[in-house]
């Protein structure tokens, strides 16, 4: 469907997914998609510490960086899990190289969401 549209999409991969499917991260990168991290094992930022975070996108992204041969930069989180409280999460991707985030959901919601948030994209530098 991309492909006949001429469309490309940056797609956020699991590393869990990459590391099984290698095949099928290498073919979305082919086709002309930009790989991006999803984190390694869907694991919400909220429930675990800084450092478990930072362990976890490190895995991420240099599984899925020796699959495509090509830089990961961008990320989002599993079920959207940046939240008020886990804004940390910023400075740690920041600091692993990422150079943007597609993870805050402008709504209210049990689970995930910075209601506030504004909808449109936030340029930073």
């Amino acid at each position: 469907m991309f492909a006949c549209r001429q469309v490309r999409a940056d797609v956020f991969v699991l590393g869990w997914v990459a590391e099984r499917f290698q095949g099928l991260v290498q073919a979305i990168r082919k086709a002309g998609h930009r790989v991006g991290c999803h984190g390694y094992a869907h694991r919400l930022i909220y429930e675990g510490s800084e450092t478990d975070f930072r362990n976890d996108v490190r895995r991420a992204r240099q599984t899925i960086e020796d699959i495509t041969g090509t830089s990961v930069t961008s990320f989002r989180a599993p079920s959207y899990s940046i939240t008020s409280e886990t804004l940390w999460a910023f400075e740690v991707l920041g600091e692993e190289g990422f150079e943007y985030d597609s993870s805050i959901f402008p709504v209210r919601h049990d689970n995930y969401g910075i209601p506030d948030a504004p909808r449109f994209p936030i340029l930073n530098g």
